[in-house]
């Protein structure tokens, strides 16, 4: 599996940039830059939008990447948090209650099954 700093290097290297013209390009660090290509550091989102931007639009799936990581690292399920992320951003207070009506009747629907020991499937 390709890591975060390898993908960040194969666009840089695509574009035949070199990590310096990065750096002049997005105007985020050069020590910076190196950390985060040997995998030392994942970027700040607000840093990773300067590298992206100067990428170019192709680079954007990084910030998702990113945010999978972060999640992960956390201890978060990477795709559920994703999913939250993407559908929370304009949610409505109905959207809110609405989820929240899931939320609760798969709990009890986990709950019934673990009640009910492996017997059957709600």
């Amino acid at each position: 599996m390709e890591t975060f700093g390898a993908k960040l290097v194969a666009l840089r290297e695509a574009r035949g940039w070199s990590r310096n013209r990065l750096h002049q390009q997005s105007g985020v660090a050069y020590s910076y830059l190196a950390a985060v290509e040997a995998d030392e550091w994942l970027p700040g989102r607000d840093r990773l939008e300067q590298i992206v931007k100067a990428l170019g639009p192709d680079a954007s799936y990084l910030l998702d990447e990113r945010d999978r990581l972060e999640y992960e690292r956390m201890g978060l399920d990477p795709d559920s948090t994703v999913l939250l992320k993407d559908i929370s951003d304009d949610m409505t207070d109905r959207d809110r209650r609405d989820l929240l009506a899931i939320q609760q009747r798969i709990k009890d629907r986990q709950r019934r099954r673990s009640g009910s020991g492996s017997r059957g499937v709600s």
